[in-house]
């Protein structure tokens, strides 16, 4: 017997919004030595990671604690950077 799974389709939908929010990545890590400003850039990594967190780590269909905790995370570490500043 394999030991292998079958994979599942993937609509072409959810591969759409992976390649937004991949493009979106890589205009945000481009864009980020442009600006210079450690409020934005701090800004932009928390855009970032939220970004990651709910598209490629699926926490956008998960419970909505982990979304709250997620989004509460990058709140408080950016609330704390600016205080920092």
């Amino acid at each position: 017997m394999s030991a292998s799974t079958p994979t599942q389709a993937v609509s072409p939908a959810w591969t759409r919004h992976l390649v937004i929010a991949w493009v979106l990545l890589v205009a945000l890590t481009l864009a980020g030595p442009a600006l210079g400003s450690t409020g934005l850039l701090l800004a932009i990594a928390g855009v970032k990671f939220t970004l990651i967190g709910l598209v490629f780590m699926e926490l956008r269909h998960a419970h909505v604690l982990w979304r709250v905790l997620l989004v509460g995370f990058a709140l408080f570490v950016a609330a704390f950077c600016a205080i920092a500043l």
